[in-house]
């Protein structure tokens, strides 16, 4: 392990040390990334630990890490492509070799799941048949692996034919998770396992010239929350860090000192290495204060973004913690120096790097396989099912937390939902199951599918009105709530999208967390008619939420239909709506709804200050005489000044974009990109008065950071 000679080393500063540090660290932000961006751009960031007390003969030992892959096979948008992401790993593998490292490639889960269709029409079958190609030599499973249940995961771990008919020969790297339990006897990827035990390997041990190094493999927690629950009945995900530690003593035990996590667990680091704590206990910080001191590495993932940090804590070694985006857009290096006769790590450091085109060869042979898969599904991925006036992003616009793209799937579900059953009132729709954005011109049935990949059923049930408020009251609005205090657009992992019918909402702060308060809902119809405690409603949601998913409950407490397939009620609304003029400018196509100015989700705070706003009072009319003689201008203020006019056609920097959750849920912050992400730079913007009171409200109202 990292000795540190005895030095304790305090893991959180006090507070007013805490607040001159996020104040320099916002002057500083800005700065720091555009360095990063031109003077290293293939190395984001570098860590590093080191024993001072000389050491015996070593053994080096690199690990070559990505994760949240989700079947990104020919998209370039979110780094160089999986035939570059492939190329990179080649090049740094081969270059570990020629300087004598021993060499480890893994991936942190989400290989497959809420993938475009290119991979996604054979089960994602290509990504992994890809992964194989790049070398890659273990996984753990991300949520994403667990989305049609244990009998298709098993058939992608081993082998075996899809219900489709699709055959697949399964892979040859490990796949490793210590925290999904089975409730009861059952044999799984060829190993029989009893009630209370693993359903995989929790962990593997590889020699490496002499030393033994262990890695075991983690998943979220959340998962249970994040999936069809029909899927997983049979098994139980169990707290983190009691499963890292209880295999950690287990390696301990036959003399193993050199541990590594490969954790699908969500991590978020400042660019200057400080660790975020993001997610209250199913988060890496707080996991690495409570695991054994034996464990060297964590390898984070799940949120989509940046992590590489050293975590220093009292009383036990230091933690190297990395995550390199997603998507194959950037590639986690981590260099262990391993004592040969103790088995300790001497000296470690960790490096994300990017991976783009034109400053990577891409693997001629993945290529090869990307071209060859294109060519196969060609015909029916570009089949023209609609066209479209609009941008319909997915990214939020509004501070009444609504997104183009979740207003308009929402909308579609509820048209399509009608025309079987037209009592039907409303829909919810889980922004984390809304995967894409759809781009003005022809709509192809790549793009519907790119936004709904999941093929889940559409499910109608019956609601009281005071339950829907329940539901509503469900999401967890915490971090976007606390970001849009700090002047960041934040992401909204759990909310959902409605269609049908219009609330209005503020924000309470119940045991320092803010949650969503319910203030009035009612009908899109003429009469604006209000919906009651009383009412029962007619609804549609997909089967994710109607079996409570994302941890909406609520709707477990009725009983649900399954009518439709998701994605074919889309398709069909796109094919509709594209052969009408849907705004009335005499132009036929998809047009995006203005969220901001016709809202179905209306916060009444839009200072985010925890008051509910007064009503604004209408000015007074000046005495016809003195009014503008240029009615017809339509002029409020300067377009310059312009804040929220989405028909801009000004699209947000690709790192600004809010890309949610990433499950059907999980965390899809998406932050993928080249550089680490920083919502804070945007703060530089503000007066210093504004910086000053949003750190004021961060430290008061957030979680600290840690």
């Amino acid at each position: 392990m990292i000795k540190r000679n005895g030095k304790k080393i305090a893991a959180i500063a006090i507070a007013g040390t805490l607040m001159m540090q996020n104040m320099n660290n916002i002057f500083a932000m800005e700065n720091s990334v555009e360095n990063v961006e031109k003077e290293n751009i293939e190395v984001l960031s570098s860590v590093s630990t080191e024993n001072k007390e000389k050491t015996n003969e070593t053994v080096d030992l690199e690990l070559l890490t990505f994760n949240d892959l989700h079947g990104q096979i020919d998209e370039t948008k979110y780094g160089g492509g999986i035939a570059n992401l492939s190329g990179a790993l080649k090049d740094l593998q081969k270059e570990a070799k020629e300087n004598n490292k021993n060499v480890l490639t893994m991936s942190a889960g989400d290989q497959v799941g809420g993938s475009p269709a290119i991979s996604a029409l054979l089960q994602d079958q290509p990504t992994l048949e890809m992964m194989e190609e790049m070398n890659v030599d273990i996984v753990t499973t991300g949520n994403h692996e667990y989305d049609e249940g244990l009998e298709e995961l098993e058939r992608l771990i081993i082998g075996g034919t899809h219900s489709s008919g699709l055959n697949w020969n399964g892979t040859s790297y490990e796949w490793i998770t210590a925290n999904v339990i089975a409730k009861k006897d059952m044999t799984f990827a060829g190993r029989k396992v009893k009630a209370g035990e693993p359903i995989m390997e929790p962990y593997t041990v590889r020699e490496i010239d002499g030393v033994n190094v262990g890695i075991i493999g983690i998943v979220t927690k959340d998962t249970a929350g994040k999936v069809v629950p029909d899927g997983i009945k049979d098994v139980e995900f169990t707290d983190e860090a009691q499963a890292i530690n209880k295999y950690t003593q287990e390696l301990k035990s036959k003399g193993i000192k050199t541990i590594i996590v490969l954790s699908h667990v969500p991590t978020k680091s400042t660019t200057d290495g400080v660790l975020l704590d993001v997610d209250g206990d199913s988060d890496l910080y707080e996991i690495s204060q409570k695991v054994d001191g034996e464990v060297d590495v964590i390898i984070g993932a799940d949120n989509h973004t940046y992590a590489n940090s050293v975590v220093k804590r009292e009383g036990k070694d230091d933690i190297i913690i990395t995550q390199a985006y997603s998507k194959g857009s950037n590639i986690g290096k981590i260099d262990l120096s391993i004592d040969k006769t103790t088995g300790d790590v001497v000296k470690s450091s960790a490096e994300i790097l990017t991976v783009k085109s034109g400053l990577v060869s891409e693997d001629p042979v993945v290529a090869k396989m990307v071209e060859k898969l294109r060519l196969d599904v060609k015909d029916k991925l570009e089949r023209v099912i609609g066209t479209s006036q609009d941008d319909i992003l997915k990214s939020e616009v509004s501070t009444n937390a609504e997104s183009e793209m979740g207003r308009f799937v929402a909308d579609s579900q509820l048209w399509a939902a009608q025309t079987k059953d037209k009592d039907i009132k409303i829909s919810f729709m889980n922004i984390g199951g809304v995967r894409a954005d759809l781009l003005k011109g022809n709509v192809t049935y790549e793009n519907a599918y790119s936004i709904q990949p999941f093929g889940n059923d559409l499910t109608k049930f019956t609601l009281s009105g005071a339950q829907i408020k329940k539901v509503l009251e469900q999401q967890n609005i915490n971090d976007w709530f606390v970001a849009r205090q700090n002047g960041e657009n934040g992401s909204l992992a759990y909310a959902l999208q409605v269609g049908g019918f219009t609330y209005e909402w503020h924000a309470e702060q119940v045991d320092g967390k803010w949650m969503m308060k319910v203030d009035k809902m009612y009908l899109n119809d003429e009469n604006k008619t209000e919906i009651e405690d009383t009412d029962k409603i007619k609804c549609v949601a997909n089967i994710f939420l109607a079996q409570g998913g994302d941890g909406f409950t609520t709707f477990t407490e009725t009983s649900f239909e399954v009518i439709m397939n998701d994605l074919d009620a889309f398709e069909q609304y796109i094919t509709e709506l594209s052969k009408k003029d849907n705004n009335g400018d005499g132009t036929i196509g998809l047009n995006k709804v203005d969220v901001v100015k016709n809202p179905n989700m209306i916060n009444l705070d839009q200072n985010f200050d925890g008051i509910v706003d007064e009503p604004q009072e209408k000015p007074e009319e000046k005495p016809e005489e003195d009014k503008d003689e240029t009615p017809d201008s339509g002029e409020e203020k300067p377009e310059e000044d312009k804040d929220e006019t989405p028909d801009s056609g000004e699209e947000k920097p690709e790192e600004d974009k809010d890309e949610t959750s990433d499950s059907d849920s999980d965390k899809e912050d998406d932050n993928t990109v080249n550089s680490p992400q920083t919502g804070e730079a945007s703060v530089v913007s503000y007066s210093v008065l504004g910086i000053i009171a949003a750190a004021v409200l961060s430290l008061i109202n957030r979680r600290k950071i840690k």
